[in-house]
């Protein structure tokens, strides 16, 4: 009974990945036919998904059913759960937000800018930088905005998309912990490592906002897992499975961030070269151009499938597929008004370090303070009151768990196998090297997989008390990261009892800061009228900052 639970659980976390995937696909596609979002689009992805995923992995009828079923739960009960949450962030108050309902009333990213979009909506003001916000929105990869646009359709409630990190974390964990143990992990150890991989500090800082940095992470984990099983099991095309587990987190992850996509292929890419030279005498040459076709459709479905309204409009419009970013058009937001200060005009590996073994904060105008590892301030737990740490970005004890992580993996990965752990070492070795060569290394979240240093050195580490011990500082680090989101989800009655402040004036004229228009969709949401003023004197109250103060 137990074990079937599990079997259940687990080609569950597997389904709502591939629902996921398949409704990108399918809204895109659309969207290239004029039609713009529909529950039934919805509904039919998941019937394609059920019925692709179960073919392809041999499900018979029960398994497909109980999975199913698992997923309609899960997803029913956790955006609803979403929806009576506030998101008060100002990414999502900007952007996020903003994208997810203008898709939900009919914009379609291929057909208009987001910058026509707004205006259109909104109207034209004069204190709002449409341009910017537009550029943003029609420029950034938007995989977990088009899933979220139908949970908004559900619910009425944009907030409702708050929930989609929390599924894409319960898919992480029962992947990565079926896959540890079969890896060699005992059961128990294999849990918490996926629990520390699926619940980490990233996740848990942003699983109060649509911010898509969490989602995003945990794909990458699963490409970086599967790759190294693969590699591990001799590229073992009989097993359908890893594959499939691969090529959608492929396709999702590398959807929801551009750094995202360029980690992803720069992984891809070097375990195919590994490949080359570790089964040259081994792989058929059917097999050698299966694979080869496989790394190609991960790519050639990531940008004219699941990210066809980003990439491949990029690619259509402007013949540039990271326009915006690189290339002509590009605009280095970093740069611009973004870099902390202490981080100006020094090398990239020198910015990473110096954040890492620095105080957490949330500020781009704050000072870099140097710190003793596993020392902590309150400040630092504050500063998680914000997704966007800028500085310290993985906790207030990351700098030590990351010492630690590197010395449990220098002493445990002699004992693996050769062919084992030299693509574990080639994988870390890419992934510091990347973290020490790209610009914004220092803010942590844009290189995600540093944090795998310490799950994979939990994993390794075979000695019981050490293990429980690094466990612990893992899980307290996490913890702290943690301090915001459960404040925020806490402060619900607070946000609503604001919201009904607003509900009763006497008239709403609002003023929109910094163009932060997500918190307009927030009044629509609860069916309160506003008429929107140019200037902060006029207004009886600001968005989005209504949510978090009492309103006079």
């Amino acid at each position: 009974m137990i074990a079937d639970i599990k079997d259940s659980l687990f080609r569950a976390g597997i389904l709502l990945i591939a629902w996921s995937a398949v409704t990108m696909l399918v809204t895109n596609i659309l969207f290239c036919a004029g039609v713009t979002v529909h529950l039934a689009t919805l509904i039919i992805s998941f019937v394609i998904a059920a019925a692709g995923t179960a073919a392809l992995l041999k499900w018979n009828i029960r398994e497909t059913v109980l999975s199913s079923l698992a997923v309609v739960l899960a997803f029913t009960v956790m955006t609803f759960m979403g929806s009576l949450l506030f998101d008060i962030s100002y990414d999502s108050n900007t952007m996020y937000k903003t994208a997810i309902a203008l898709m939900t009333k009919g914009w379609n990213p291929m057909k208009t800018h987001a910058k026509d979009a707004i205006d259109g909506y909104f109207g034209v003001h004069s204190s709002w930088n449409t341009a910017y916000t537009g550029k943003w929105i029609s420029n950034y990869a938007n995989g977990t905005w088009l899933f979220q646009t139908y949970q908004y359709l559900i619910t009425g409630k944009v907030n409702a998309g708050i929930s989609f990190i929390w599924m894409y974390m319960c898919s992480a964990l029962v992947i990565s912990f079926r896959y540890l143990k079969r890896m060699g992990m005992a059961p128990v150890p294999a849990f918490f490592a996926a629990v520390f991989l699926a619940f980490n500090p990233v996740t848990m800082a942003q699983s109060s906002t649509l911010y898509v940095d969490g989602p995003w992470m945990l794909m990458l984990s699963l490409v970086l897992l599967m790759l190294i099983y693969l590699i591990i099991n001799r590229y073992d095309l009989s097993d359908r499975e890893p594959w499939l587990i691969l090529f959608l987190a492929f396709i999702t992850g590398s959807v929801m961030k551009l750094n995202a996509f360029a980690y992803s292929s720069v992984f891809l890419i070097v375990f195919y070269l590994f490949m080359l030279f570790d089964a040259r005498s081994e792989l058929t040459r059917s097999a050698w151009l299966k694979i080869t076709c496989f790394c190609w459709l991960c790519a050639g479905i990531t940008v004219f499938g699941t990210g066809l309204s980003i990439y491949g409009r990029n690619i259509f419009w402007y013949g540039n597929l990271f326009y915006g970013f690189f290339g002509s058009g590009a605009e280095d937001i970093i740069a611009s008004g973004q870099i902390v200060p202490g981080f100006t005009d020094i090398p990239a590996w020198k910015s990473f370090l110096l954040s890492m073994f620095a105080e957490s904060s949330g500020s781009i105008h704050s000072n870099v303070v140097m710190k003793i590892p596993f020392t902590v301030k309150a400040e630092e737990i504050d500063a998680f009151l914000s997704p966007d740490v800028r500085v310290g970005g993985f906790g207030p004890w990351f700098s030590g768990i990351f010492i630690i992580a590197m010395i449990l993996i220098a002493v445990y990965q002699r004992k693996l196998s050769g062919r084992y752990r030299t693509a574990l070492l080639i994988f870390l070795g890419l992934s510091l090297l990347m973290a020490c060569v790209l610009p914004g290394s220092y803010w942590l979240r844009y290189v995600a997989f540093i944090y795998f240093f310490a799950v994979i050195a939990y994993a390794l580490c075979t000695n019981r008390i050490i293990r429980i011990v690094f466990g612990i500082l893992i899980a307290v680090n996490t913890a702290m990261c943690s301090y915001g989101s459960v404040r925020k989800m806490l402060n619900i009655l607070m946000y609503r009892d604001h919201i009904r402040q607003v509900s009763e004036l006497p008239s709403k004229n609002v003023y929109v800061a910094y163009t932060q228009t997500g918190g307009l969709f927030d009044l629509e949401d609860y069916g309160i009228d506003y008429q929107i003023v140019e200037t902060e004197e006029e207004a009886d109250f600001v968005c989005p900052t209504y949510l978090t103060r009492p309103v006079e």
